[in-house]
Parts: C-alpha cells; sequence; structure tokens
C-alpha cells in the first residue's frame, strides 16, 4: 500500500526567511512535493526544492501563472514584495489557500505612516513620537522640537531606507535634506524620534482569532565592523534555546508579546 499522496507546497520567496521555511517544511512530519519560485537561481534553495522556478516576485500576473501551473495545495509567501502586490488575493480568488497577509493586512508592513496610525488609533503603547509629512510645511520645525531623530520612506525599502541621527545623519541640517529628497520622490515622508537600546524582533502569526508567537530574535542590521555602515535587510540573527535573547526579562517578553 502507498501512504497519503503529498501535500503541494508552492512557496515565494528569495532570502534567508525563505531557505529557512523550506527547511521547516522539509523537517515537517506531513510529507509535501515543494516547488519553489524566487527571483534567482540559489543553490540552496535549490537544494531543498523538488522544482523550482524563477520569475518575478512584484508581477502579480507572472506569479499567479507559476500558481496555476503547479495547482498547489498551500501557498506560502516569504518577502513583503508579494504582499503588497496582492498575491494573496489573488489566489484566494482562485481558490488556493495562502499562508500571508491580504494586501489590506501587509500594510503593517509595506506602508510605516499607516502601521503608526494603526498603532495610535487603538492606543496600543508602542509608538514613539512621529508625524508623517506630505509636504514640507512644518518639517524643519519638527525635527528641531524632536532633537534627535529617524527619517524614514513611508514603503517597502528593503531595510535599508532608514536614516539616523548620530549615525548616517550628521545633524537636522542633513536629517532635513534627506527628508526633503523623500517628498520628492516619494510624495511623503515619516519622522520618528530617535530611541536607544537593544531592538529584538517578535512575530506573531495569527489567523485574527488564535496568536502563535514565534521566538525572539535579534538581526544584525547595521553594515561594517562596529555597526558604523548603514541599516540592511538584515545579515544574520540569533536566539536563544529558551526563545528569547539575554537583554531581556520575562516581563520585557510578557509586554511584546501583549503588544502584538
Amino acid at each position: 500500500m502507498t501512504g497519503p499522496r503529498p501535500t503541494d507546497v508552492l512557496l515565494f520567496g528569495k532570502d534567508a526567511r525563505t531557505d529557512a521555511i523550506a527547511e521547516g517544511l522539509r523537517r515537517s512530519a506531513t510529507p509535501c512535493r515543494l516547488t519553489i519560485y524566487s527571483t534567482l537561481r540559489i543553490p540552496g534553495l535549490i537544494d531543498k526544492a523538488d522544482r523550482f522556478l524563477t520569475g518575478s516576485l512584484t508581477d502579480l500576473d507572472e506569479m499567479v501563472q507559476a500558481a496555476r501551473e503547479v495547482e498547489p495545495d498551500l501557498v506560502i509567501v516569504g518577502p513583503e514584495d508579494p504582499l503588497g502586490a496582492g498575491l494573496v488575493d489573488a489566489l484566494d480568488a482562485l481558490g488556493w489557500p495562502s499562508f500571508g497577509p491580504s494586501q489590506s493586512l501587509a500594510r503593517i508592513e509595506t506602508s510605516k505612516s499607516w502601521a503608526r496610525d494603526l498603532v495610535d488609533r487603538y492606543g496600543i503603547a508602542a509608538n514613539p513620537r512621529h508625524r508623517t509629512f506630505g509636504s514640507l510645511e512644518g518639517l524643519a520645525d519638527y525635527l528641531d522640537a524632536l532633537g534627535d531623530v529617524v527619517v524614514k520612506p513611508d514603503g517597502l525599502t528593503g531595510g535599508k531606507g532608514v536614516k539616523v541621527q548620530g549615525a548616517q545623519l550628521a545633524s537636522i541640517a542633513e536629517a532635513l535634506a534627506y527628508a526633503e529628497s523623500l517628498l520628492a520622490s516619494d510624495g511623503s515622508v515619516v519622522v520618528e524620534e530617535r530611541l536607544e537600546g537593544e531592538e529584538f524582533s517578535l512575530q506573531t502569526i495569527t489567523d485574527g482569532v488564535s496568536v502563535v508567537h514565534c521566538p525572539l530574535a535579534q538581526d544584525h542590521k547595521r553594515a561594517y565592523t562596529g555597526d558604523t555602515g548603514p541599516n540592511t535587510g538584515g545579515m544574520g540573527s540569533y536566539s536563544c534555546p529558551d526563545g528569547s535573547l539575554p537583554f531581556l526579562t520575562s516581563d520585557d517578553v510578557a509586554k511584546a508579546r501583549q503588544i502584538n
């Protein structure tokens, strides 16, 4: 007798996160046939895939066509770009279940101003002082009022668009010039107070009812020795065997989970 038919899984991605998801699928007790769709022929992903496809992660039609070709039982979407393009919505309309948020819910990642407004709207204790500007009006005064600032593009930049005063920005004048350049190119800019301390990430998976908290991690974002360079999308991360980090207390972890 043969066992149950393996689950056909289609995984979209291009990065270490995609590799980790693929590894998790390979270790799963549920057998699967894994197709990976990526922008590049990445050796580590090819090794983990039963089938490997290449294409754009921003072209919605191209990604939907890949799903039609595979006819998966489950789609997993890793990066922000296809989520922002509405891939989950398109696949849902065609009857393919996807692990990943809709285009609307993905705004918490694809729009910094929307995420800040969301936290404000529901009184969640997680926001620094911040404002989103669509013009120069009041911008210079707000930079002066905050003192040390962080200047951010509103949309996705792969973790590379944020500039921090005292690191990539030497002065308020440089912060203003960078903010003006973002206004000119994007039409908006997010300005926040600079926060000092250890940064960490807590990702929480939810279907709108239940929540599952992932292990906490700290990633290495700054380029160059001694963290002297610009922010990147992350160059590796670490956690501890208990799923926490050395500088966090149990109260810190509980607060982070409550915020999520």
